[in-house]
């Protein structure tokens, strides 16, 4: 079952005026500028115009049209179906192109989330300026994305968990200059710009933004077998393949920090008790460290290792020894 995207128009494909020039996303139904800087609108019934004709055509990654910002302060505002409830997850992404002529890129994306009230005004659907509008520039981003990844020829799916303060209404997503330490989010050189006079731009196109309630992949107050974290054998060490559920965990666990994590290792019966209870710590060691290195804060998590004393199942054949090398979650709220 899919959960409805409370995005309004989150492709960009329903637009009163074929854009012809920049700052066109106030034409994009439910979009709108984030300050008096020219966010962008393209789309193919207009290829000719100064955004594809300067920065390099991109077809949309669905449909016709799409959004577009540079990395010098813009960001587009869309408008949600309805306000997010207080406490509640919410999974946000988006899908971002680095644009052809780029000369640097963002290795991260500003969120920023408000209500219908604060700083703007809702009129028959759309978003017009309101009180914040020059002042938004300074205002950091209540989210920050990873987007290390964001300089490749293709569209890129960037993605983070919020958890919502009740009553935000309004999604505000580009440019993250106003982070703490700025130094560290742009200015990796790409030379794809021969013209070397040319001043350095990171302009990324936008898609298929999506806002929707999030399902934490683990339950609360009930310890849950993992068969998704694997380790080499004989040790603790983690496998490359595991590090996507942990990357998911990780936004789970950052998003809701009320939470506190309780992980268990455990082995089958094979080989000598000690070193499989030593074995087990160390597994369970291994995740809290790297859940740390995603910016968990140590102190919510406790570990143990069990070695074989709590089977699941039989470790009479090879399946059933499977299941009972496992790593435990339990998450307290």
């Amino acid at each position: 079952m899919y959960s409805q995207n409370l995005v309004l128009n989150s492709s960009f494909e329903e637009y009163s005026v074929c854009p012809s020039n920049y700052g066109l996303i106030l034409y994009v139904k439910n979009w709108e500028l984030s300050n008096k800087l020219s966010s962008d609108y393209v789309n193919i019934c207009d290829t000719i115009s100064s955004p594809f004709r300067e920065n390099g055509f991109v077809k949309p990654r669905t449909g016709n049209g799409c959004g577009a910002f540079n990395d010098y302060f813009e960001s587009v505002v869309g408008t949600l179906s309805k306000p997010l409830s207080k406490d509640s997850l919410y999974e946000i992404s988006a899908y971002v192109y680095l644009s052809p002529k780029s000369n640097v890129y963002l290795d991260k994306i500003g969120v920023y989330l408000e209500s219908y009230t604060n700083g703007y005004i809702l009129n028959e659907g759309s978003l017009k300026y309101g009180s914040l509008i020059d002042t938004r520039l300074k205002i950091p981003p209540t989210i920050i994305i990873d987007c290390k990844t964001c300089f490749k020829n293709e569209w890129i799916k960037v993605s983070t968990i919020y958890k919502a303060i009740g009553g935000e209404g309004l999604l505000c997503i580009g440019s993250p200059k106003y982070i703490k330490n700025s130094k560290v989010f742009y200015e990796h050189k790409l030379n794809l710009f021969k013209d070397t006079t040319h001043f350095k731009l990171a302009y990324y196109y936008i898609d298929d933004v999506s806002l929707i309630p999030y399902h934490p992949p683990i339950a609360i107050n009930k310890s849950v077998s993992v068969y998704d974290i694997l380790f080499d054998i004989n040790s603790s060490k983690i496998q490359p393949n595991s590090f996507a559920y942990l990357n998911n965990l990780s936004e789970y666990f950052n998003a809701d920090t009320t939470i506190k994590i309780e992980i268990s290792g455990h082995t089958d019966n094979t080989g000598n008790d000690t070193i499989n209870n030593s074995l087990s710590l160390e597994r369970a060691q291994s995740v809290k460290n790297y859940l740390i290195s995603k910016g968990i804060l140590p102190e919510r998590i406790k570990t143990f290792g069990y070695g074989s004393t709590r089977p699941i199942v039989s470790n009479a054949t090879s399946v059933g020894k499977a299941k009972n090398r496992r790593i435990e979650f339990k998450l307290i709220n």
